[in-house]
């Protein structure tokens, strides 16, 4: 949440599970941030209103928080990922994680293609078995 301070500049305000991280942010920094030219984060803090595409990156830079409704309480750092739960994955975990994921949409592929194989088969074995066989008198 941004507010307007009197000093000149935003007060910006986070509440995540354990604590709460606060900061100051110039107009200068706000601009850089976003972007856009000093005259305009002057505006914001004087009468405009931040639209929220910049809002959420200037939240992004400030305290690493994600935009996104499934990433909701994660946190990025300049080390790595911050979970809702507190774990940190560093960056040399997070590195292998697309190749980690990639191997298991791999291997979850090539296990519905062989489960349906084997459900084929088992359907032609099934056929082979049926046959008709007259009754005795």
């Amino acid at each position: 949440m941004i507010i307007k301070s009197k000093k000149g500049a935003f007060f910006l305000s986070k509440k995540c599970k354990n604590r709460i991280l606060e900061t100051f942010l110039s107009p200068e920094q706000a601009a850089q941030m976003t972007h856009r030219s000093q005259s305009t984060a002057r505006r914001w803090l004087k009468n405009e209103e931040i639209d929220p595409a910049n809002l959420e990156l200037i939240m992004l830079k400030t305290f690493g928080v994600v935009p996104f409704a499934t990433w909701k309480d994660w946190e990025i750092r300049p080390e790595g990922l911050l979970t809702p739960e507190g774990d940190f994955i560093d960056i040399n975990r997070l590195s292998w994680l697309g190749l980690y994921m990639s191997v298991y949409n791999d291997l979850q592929e090539q296990n519905r293609t062989l489960l349906e194989k084997i459900k084929e088969l088992k359907a032609r074995k099934d056929k082979r078995r049926t046959f008709f066989v007259e009754p005795t008198p």
